[in-house]
């Protein structure tokens, strides 16, 4: 393994992904400052074109083989700018504090940095990673099965909060996995496809946090 080479290559991924996560935070801030009653009412009627927008971009980000790389970054910036407007949305719908926002930011930092520092020592100590990856994906199984439910089905607050828990531990396992994939150069310098990776984790986790906090 050629050791120099894979942790300047996940140096380079975490730079791209500060930069995403930052136009996600800025959009985060510039929304919220101009959502009012009225535009939250506009909106709602625009709410599912965002949606089926983030997940037309989730496919269309890591096709490595069909689009070129400035093409999926532009993407993938816009990926990043309709989270920042979809999570300002969310968060202001719920009356969450900004306090909470902020407790929510450093604690995924310090998680994800812990899985980051697992992922490497697994790979370090030569710890085959496909066990984990395989009981990750019947993990991701389950819980896709249960966002499902929980779509058309009414459930209490705490099991919802539950279920909130259970997407940030599946999420801090993808962090972990990637961390090793990066490091053991699965993905092949994507920088784009390795990025968007972890900043689907992130986001994932943070929103989590903060909504299992209100």
């Amino acid at each position: 393994m050629n050791t120099k080479l894979n942790y300047a290559f996940v140096f380079k991924t975490l730079l791209h992904l500060g930069f995403q996560l930052l136009l996600t935070g800025v959009t985060m801030n510039r929304v919220n400052a101009s959502l009012n009653e009225t535009t939250m009412n506009k909106f709602n009627k625009w709410i599912l074109w965002f949606l089926l927008a983030n997940i037309g971009l989730i496919f269309l980000i890591p096709m490595q083989s069909y689009i070129p790389i400035f093409v999926r970054f532009c993407l993938f910036c816009v990926f990043s700018i309709l989270n920042g407007i979809f999570i300002s949305y969310i968060f202001r719908k719920r009356n969450v504090s900004s306090e909470t926002v902020k407790k929510g930011v450093f604690e995924t930092l310090a998680i994800f940095a812990l899985m980051m520092f697992v992922g490497a020592v697994l790979l370090q100590a030569g710890i085959p990673i496909e066990p984990v990856l395989y009981l990750t994906l019947m993990f991701s199984i389950t819980m896709f099965f249960v966002l499902i439910y929980i779509l058309f089905f009414k459930v209490d607050n705490e099991t919802r909060r539950i279920i909130r828990l259970l997407m940030i531990l599946l999420m801090m396992l993808y962090i972990m996995i990637n961390t090793y994939f990066n490091l053991d150069n699965r993905f092949k310098n994507d920088l784009v496809t390795s990025t968007f990776e972890y900043y689907t984790n992130v986001i994932s986790i943070f929103r989590n946090l903060v909504l299992s906090e209100d």
